[in-house]
């Protein structure tokens, strides 16, 4: 009961010093995290400060933080200029009042703070990346699309059109591969295909593609060179997957002996 009590008076002092800070920004905010990472002290064998409450730990972003691009919780990241450029059409706009408009604005209307989020909800999260940047391959987008949700959504149309060339890398890899699960998680088995066959076109020694690859051809029958992909993710998979690729390598070799 205590701690509800010093919690909804956190709260309060929070939206008297901050009335256009949202409750949802407020409950979002971590400040342990914040707190630990930025106002306690270095020192070694210094005990944690009781003092670093939520409001404590709130004024001191929206004072300091803000201009800093700090985090206010363990993973976040925001790129000023994709949230400038995609959402308030400003590319110039000053870091502390892009952040400032995400904070009190952006976050409760469903915006995302950077291109890594925006990409990982229009691809339906088929893949987590790990990196905190999503490297894009060199396709041949219309100059004339400047928009980033445009410029994302005509790269996903040419990924998997047959008649179009992309330059594919290690880096952007990963995009291409989640476009290729986007596509087969829509059932759209075509694009699917050519997503996965131009990655490895470019880049054959990518190893998380492997069993993608090697279910979508089992779907198209081809079982031989399914059974070979099947066969080179078995060697670097762990003991999670290792039982699930053994038995479609025994399905893939079941298959091929029935003719």
């Amino acid at each position: 009961m205590e701690a509800e009590t010093r919690k909804d008076t956190d709260i309060l002092r929070i939206k008297k010093m901050f009335p256009a800070l949202p409750l949802m920004f407020i409950s979002y905010f971590d400040e342990r995290y914040y707190g630990s990472r930025f106002l306690a002290s270095s020192k070694p064998g210094a005990k944690p400060d009781r003092s670093l409450t939520k409001a404590t730990c709130i004024e001191h972003f929206m004072t300091r933080g803000l201009e800093k691009g700090l985090p206010f919780r363990e993973g976040f990241h925001f790129d000023r200029a994709f949230y400038a450029t995609t959402y308030l059409h400003r590319p110039d706009m000053p870091l502390e009042e892009a952040y400032r408009h995400y904070v009190t604005v952006g976050m409760i209307s469903d915006r995302f703070p950077n291109a890594k989020r925006y990409i990982e909800n229009r691809l339906g999260h088929s893949l987590a990346f790990a990196s905190a940047e999503v490297a894009l391959p060199l396709a041949p987008v219309d100059p004339a699309v400047e928009r980033f949700p445009e410029r994302l959504d005509a790269m996903i149309n040419l990924i998997g059109d047959e008649s179009v060339q992309i330059e594919i890398d290690d880096a952007s890899a990963a995009f291409v591969l989640a476009v290729a699960l986007y596509h087969r998680n829509r059932n759209e088995w075509p694009k699917a295909f050519i997503a996965i066959q131009k990655l490895l076109r470019c880049v054959p020694d990518y190893e998380p593609a492997y069993p993608h690859y090697a279910e979508l051809l089992e779907k198209t029958g081809v079982y031989p060179v399914s059974r070979a992909y099947y066969d080179r993710a078995l060697a670097t998979a762990d003991e999670t997957k290792r039982g699930y690729y053994s038995l479609k390598i025994r399905h893939c070799d079941h298959m091929m002996a029935a003719g």
